[in-house]
């Protein structure tokens, strides 16, 4: 059995943060120290994409 996972796939901000176990300001944190940069919607809201978690879930 293989399990797909899209690294391309965008994730708001509480998706994000959940998958890092940190909160939202700390996500904002990490943006404003330029470790996260995410994508914005037309509406202006926050996307991650998916690949750019995996290097800060890696370094720990």
């Amino acid at each position: 059995m293989y399990i797909v996972i899209q690294l391309d796939k965008l994730l708001s901000i509480r998706e994000a943060s959940r998958i890092l176990g940190v909160s939202n300001a700390h996500i904002k944190a990490m943006e404003k120290e330029s470790r996260l940069v995410p994508e914005r919607t037309a509406g202006g809201q926050r996307r991650y994409p998916l690949s750019a978690l995996r290097p800060i879930l890696f370094s720990h």
